[in-house]
């Protein structure tokens, strides 16, 4: 049995790959299925950089 291989390349997320996350959801409903009810599209950089700082422990609402 043959299985393909992919080279998966895991790495702090940052600006650039939350640029190409944005680009990447083509409707409310895709953006529903892999993100959660909390997002809402279009999914923008102000959404994500807010998971962001709570993740990282910066949440200015908290």
């Amino acid at each position: 049995m043959w299985i393909n291989s992919v080279m998966l390349h895991v790495g702090p997320f940052d600006e650039t790959y939350a640029f190409k996350l944005i680009r990447g959801i083509p409707d409310d409903r895709f953006l529903l299925q892999w993100a959660s009810p909390k997002y809402r599209f279009p999914l923008d950089m102000a959404q994500l950089m807010e998971t962001l700082a709570k993740a990282c422990g910066n949440d200015p609402g908290a």
